[in-house]
């Protein structure tokens, strides 16, 4: 049986009471990336805009909601510079000067 974690999954544009909590598989960790668990996180503001439908022409739905957060590393891939149990956290990138 395949694990599920609990998410907020963005299907169309709604407002804020039309959210809901849903459950979806565990992703497999592959090369190149580590597998988190969300303990804490916020609303950023381009989550926001998602959520409106006031969108970048790139954006796609289906979208699971979760850009900024304090995690755990749960698994690792082969190589992985993080270690199962350390405390990390998530940001938006690219967004300084």
């Amino acid at each position: 049986m395949t694990e599920k974690m609990n998410t907020v999954v963005l299907t169309k544009p709604c407002k804020t009471d039309e959210l809901k909590v849903s459950q979806v598989d565990i992703p497999e960790v592959k090369n190149g990336y580590d597998l988190i668990q969300i303990k804490a996180f916020d609303v950023n503001e381009s989550e926001v805009t998602s959520r409106k439908g006031e969108l970048d022409p790139d954006f796609k739905f289906l979208r699971i909601l979760g850009i900024e957060g304090a995690s755990v590393i749960t698994k690792t891939f082969e190589g992985s510079k993080f270690k199962v149990g350390q405390k990390v956290i998530t940001m938006m990138g690219d967004m300084g000067p």
